[in-house]
């Protein structure tokens, strides 16, 4: 009997090993809390939309980032319900107003660099300037960033960075 329960033990073992090491391989690759993260924004008017102003009405916003990690654990975060979240503000001297947002990028993908996403939007001139026009100073114009937030499957944030701070020429 004793035999019987040895052999038993030992199979239970060598079942939940290899079970520990099947879910092993298919939970994401984590990487420590505060991953490497970077971002950059450029801007460019929409043609054809100048106001009698003078001034543009419709500007584009690109942002392009990435999440240090190996292409393989970009892959799993991606695969295991890991989102990027977009916030556009507008930075000021007293506090910063959310343009846009939050939205997920339009494209998320692996590559050997870790996880990138990219994101464009069109907004309009009147959003842009989120102060009502009043000059911010010592530059006159109006200053934007994005913040860009990596979030685990239950929304937690993992890793955030913000942008280069883009002075429109509104």
């Amino acid at each position: 009997m004793s035999t019987f329960h040895r052999s038993t033990k030992v199979a239970t073992v060598a079942a939940l090993a290899l079970g520990m090491s099947i879910g092993l391989a298919t939970t994401p690759a984590h990487a420590a809390p505060y991953l490497s993260m970077s971002s950059h924004i450029n801007f460019h008017p929409v043609a054809g939309t100048l106001t009698s102003g003078g001034y543009f009405d419709q500007w584009v916003i690109d942002i392009n980032g990435v999440v240090a990690m190996s292409e393989t654990a970009a892959s799993d975060a991606i695969n295991h319900g890991y989102t990027i979240a977009l916030r556009y503000w507008g930075d000021d001297p007293d506090s910063d107003d959310l343009l846009y947002g939050p939205v997920n990028p339009r494209t998320v993908f692996a590559a050997g660099d870790g996880l990138h996403f990219q994101h464009y939007v069109t907004l309009p001139h009147f959003l842009l300037d989120e102060d009502s026009g009043v000059v911010d100073l010592p530059y006159g114009r109006d200053e934007i960033y994005v913040g860009s937030r990596l979030l685990d499957p239950s929304g937690k944030t993992v890793s955030l960075v913000e942008s280069n701070r883009y002075v429109d020429k509104l």
